[in-house]
């Protein structure tokens, strides 16, 4: 049985009492961390220099339920990474050398599959 992809996603930010401030920033140092390491990296060193994580696989996994702003989404086992930004936004590099680009995380489950939600601790930083 089918579970339509509305049913599993988080809901939106701006839907509920969830947006905070914190979110906001860390969305905001995200987008300035991207600009900075466009143009010569795959979409895992991408994700793994805005988010300085020395390494991705070592981050837990949680529940797509869970996804917060800044944990990382695996798709395909690790064949494409991306950032999540909330509001059903994702930045990522499709690949190499190419400039990061905003993405819709249900456009991306609808390409590739539901991904794998690493938890990282370095968003805002």
């Amino acid at each position: 049985m089918h579970t339509s992809i509305e049913v599993i996603l988080p809901r939106p930010l701006g839907t509920t009492n969830t947006t905070t401030l914190e979110d906001y920033m860390n969305r905001l140092q995200i987008l300035r961390k991207a600009r900075q390491v466009e143009g010569y990296l795959n979409c895992k060193l991408f994700v793994q220099e805005v988010l300085s994580l020395p390494k991705i696989n070592n981050a837990p996994k949680v529940p797509l339920r869970q996804l917060q702003v800044g944990y990382v989404l695996q798709f395909l086992n690790g064949l494409h990474y991306a950032i999540y930004l909330g509001e059903n936004d994702v930045i990522e590099v499709e690949g190499w050398g190419e400039k990061p680009r905003l993405n819709k995380l249900s456009t991306l489950i609808e390409e590739y599959e539901l991904p794998t939600v690493l938890k990282t601790y370095t968003t805002g930083g």
